[in-house]
Order: C-alpha cells, then sequence, then structure tokens
C-alpha cells in the first residue's frame, strides 16, 4: 500500500490555516522592543544552565530539565535559543500551549530562530486532522 505524503492528506485549506496561524506569531509586533542587557557572568551561567537541562532530559529528569531552563531564562531572558529549546521540550512532553508560548517567546526576539519556527510548525500542524482519502473499490 501506498504512503500518502502529508500534502496529500491535508485538505489545501487546512495547509492555507497552519500557514496563516504561523505566519500570525506576534514576534513581528515586538521585533522593535530591545530586550534587556545581561552580563557575561549571568550569560555564560545561564548557558550552562541550558547544556545541564539538555542532560538532564536526556536522563529523564523533566521536571529537573525545566527548572534548569527557567533558571537560565531568569539570568538571560533575551536568549531566543533557550525558550526554543524549552519549547522543543515542551512538544515532547505533549504539554502544546506552554511548547507555543516558548516558541512564540523565542520568535518575539529571534523572528528567524530555526528551532521555534520547527517546534511551532510541528505543534501548529498537529492541531490540524489529517483528512484521508481512501479509493472505493
Amino acid at each position: 500500500m501506498a504512503r500518502l505524503s502529508i500534502a496529500e492528506t491535508l485538505e489545501w485549506t487546512d495547509m492555507l490555516l497552519v500557514c496563516a496561524v504561523m505566519a500570525a506569531t506576534p514576534a513581528a509586533a515586538v521585533q522593535s522592543a530591545q530586550p534587556p542587557q545581561v552580563s557575561a557572568p549571568a550569560r555564560a551561567e545561564a548557558y550552562y544552565l541550558f547544556l545541564q537541562a539538555r542532560r538532564l532530559e536526556g536522563e529523564g529528569d523533566i521536571d529537573g530539565a525545566i527548572a534548569s531552563h527557567s533558571r537560565a531564562l531568569a539570568l538571560a531572558p533575551d536568549a531566543a535559543e533557550i525558550h526554543a529549546e524549552l519549547a522543543g521540550l515542551y512538544a515532547r512532553q505533549n504539554r502544546v500551549d506552554e511548547a507555543v508560548a516558548s516558541g512564540q517567546a523565542a520568535l518575539a526576539l529571534d523572528p528567524d530562530n530555526r528551532e521555534a519556527n520547527r517546534i511551532l510548525g510541528f505543534v501548529f500542524a498537529s492541531r490540524v486532522k489529517p483528512k484521508l482519502q481512501f479509493a472505493r473499490f
């Protein structure tokens, strides 16, 4: 049996909806805001916590990973990569609303952030129910 591609399983209107939702993220509205200045030691500590969070997630300590990301963001709230990584963690845990909020926070800081765009694309696409069409015999 042939596998259908994503484009074949979704109606064109569903694809347009996904594209429209992705394009409507609030990143463009906040783009001109200046992020707060973060000292070099605070940024270094934030990225240490970022790496610690990745290790904790790999070990299965999801709550610890989220706590490490949160502490990292308290030190460096302007770090789009940390917001994007937290969005991915939330998405992997099926915590959709938190994943969207973190992904949008990343895009507000860096609209071209690949990880945030990728995660939000997957999250928004998962909200669209595919409409499979089966041939009648």
